[in-house]
Order: structure tokens, then C-alpha cells, then sequence
């Protein structure tokens, strides 16, 4: 039953893979990030910056599967595209960090 309904070949469907997959992934390292801390009393190495990053590059796995296992374009091309307008504002807020990035 689930996999029927991930077998979809439409771009909203992409859009909304690319929003649901870098949540959950975000989510369980944020989590993890602070089980150990509670638990185990130790801090993983891993800024927050580190962690969006990852995040985003998750999205490399659904897009392969999609692209090559599957062949979905439409798909692929929703996931690609939330993808890219992500990593754009990604680097903006970075970036824009910096003191003297934009003057």
C-alpha cells in the first residue's frame, strides 16, 4: 500500500518529499544532538549550520531514487527545485552572518 503511494510521478508530490524528508532528518539529528547531551552528558560536534546542511543534502537520496530508480521527471524536478530555493536562502542567511559579506 505505501508503495503505491509513493509512486508517483508529479511535481507537487516532489515538492512535498523535499519539505517532509529534511524535516525528519533535521529533526532526528537535533533530537540526537540532545539525548546526548541529557543522557549521556556529552555534546556532538555539530552547529546548527552543520545540521541544515545536512538536512538539504538529504534530499539527494529521494531525488536519486526518483531520477534513476523510478524515472518520475516531474518528481525528481519538485524535489530538485525546493531544493535548490532552500540551499539559495541557506547561503544567504550563512553568509550573511559574516560582518562585511554584503556592504
Amino acid at each position: 500500500m505505501i508503495h503505491r503511494w509513493l509512486d508517483k510521478d508529479h511535481f507537487l508530490f516532489g515538492l512535498g518529499l523535499a519539505i517532509v524528508v529534511p524535516t525528519l532528518f533535521f529533526s532526528a539529528l537535533m533530537g540526537l544532538q540532545i539525548a546526548a547531551m541529557n543522557v549521556l552528558k556529552f555534546k556532538l560536534p555539530l552547529s546548527t549550520d552543520i545540521v541544515l546542511f545536512l538536512a538539504i543534502a538529504s534530499n539527494l537520496l529521494p531525488f536519486r531514487y526518483y531520477m534513476i530508480n523510478r524515472q518520475h521527471e516531474q518528481t525528481g524536478k519538485g524535489i530538485l527545485f525546493f531544493t535548490f530555493l532552500v540551499a539559495l536562502i541557506y547561503v544567504f542567511i550563512v553568509l550573511g552572518q559574516e560582518e562585511n559579506w554584503f556592504q
